[in-house]
């Protein structure tokens, strides 16, 4: 509006104008505010309804949790899916969880491997890092049969795959927690 309180043409067939926000809806502090609100108003209620199950209202990587986040369906793909309807979004959210699992299980063996290696080192004294890292490759070569002989080649690439994979769980252990 001009100073005399008159509409102000844009020269495009409309009128100029200015929105100012009266409202605080669109802000990021408060949408963080409203969610940990309702998280603290769910947790409460399960609480009450004596439900193990809580709510966080922080994204996995906020958490420290490291696995994939699924996507968001909505409400037409979720009722699709119901009836047995398989969607993209529906068909993205299985693989995912197939990934979360089997990074749940390559995250279990690790640590089975790191509890072992830490009762080997104690076990045995201590007489330097090479000790254990042969410890390590003899009990290796205890429990399976060697991959392939000395001078030779790998038979496949996946005997070569599996013996690298092997040496880099090896030092990655060993060396970042010793």
């Amino acid at each position: 509006m001009d100073s005399q309180g008159n509409r102000i043409p844009d020269g495009k067939g409309g009128w100029k104008n200015h929105r100012e926000d009266s409202t605080d809806w669109n802000d990021r502090e408060n949408a963080e505010k409203w969610r940990a609100a309702w998280a603290a108003y769910a947790n409460r209620a399960l609480e009450s309804a004596g439900r193990p199950e809580r709510i966080d209202h922080r994204s996995y990587k906020r958490q420290g949790v490291d696995k994939i986040p699924s996507i968001h369906m909505g409400p037409a793909a979720s009722q699709m899916e119901r009836r047995g309807i398989a969607t993209e979004k529906g068909n993205i959210n299985r693989k995912i969880a197939a990934d979360n699992k089997l990074l749940k299980e390559i995250k279990a063996r690790i640590t089975r491997l790191y509890n072992w290696s830490k009762e080997q080192a104690e076990a045995a004294p201590v007489q330097g890092k090479e000790s254990i890292i042969a410890q390590l490759w003899q009990a290796r070569m205890d429990t399976a049969a060697p991959l392939y002989s000395f001078g030779q080649t790998p038979k496949t690439p996946r005997m070569d795959l599996k013996r690298k994979n092997f040496n880099l769980l090896l030092l990655k252990i060993i060396f970042y927690n010793y």
